[in-house]
């Protein structure tokens, strides 16, 4: 099971950003898709935050035991702070909202307060695109 389906168009870590076209660091993966698609729940948890700013448009942060992770341009929201959730259930919509190119979405990945660009799984270092295409 994926976080979502679509398209993956950006990876992460550095790379020209499609709007300013400036070199810049891209702090997750992008993930092309229809507005309204579900976006599904990496594990159980709980709703940290949810809000809107010019550039990420309407946002929302989780938590999924020690880990974080920050979905961007959403057009809906289906649970709401402070909500808990259970793998696989929908917890957003994808959608256009804030600075994009079109619709998609943007995930990132923190643990320990950092980004994360890979995950260990099973002493194994995976990269977070391997991971969404093995169904994260």
């Amino acid at each position: 099971m994926r976080i979502i389906e679509g398209k993956l168009t950006s990876p992460f870590g550095t790379r020209i950003h499609p709007v300013t076209k400036e070199k810049s660091f891209h702090n997750g993966i992008d993930i092309a898709c229809p507005i309204g698609t579900p976006v599904c729940a990496p594990g159980n948890g709980r709703v940290e935050q949810i809000f809107s700013n010019e550039i990420g448009g309407l946002q929302m942060i989780i938590s999924v035991s020690n880990e974080r992770y920050g979905m961007a341009h959403l057009s809906e929201c289906v649970l709401n702070e402070g909500d808990t959730f259970l793998l696989g259930e929908k917890i957003a919509l994808s959608g256009n909202s804030g600075r994009t190119t079109g619709p998609h979405l943007h995930l990132t990945h923190k643990s320990g307060g950092k980004w994360v660009s890979g995950k260990y799984v099973g002493g194994n270092f995976i990269d977070p695109v391997e991971l969404w295409e093995k169904g994260l």
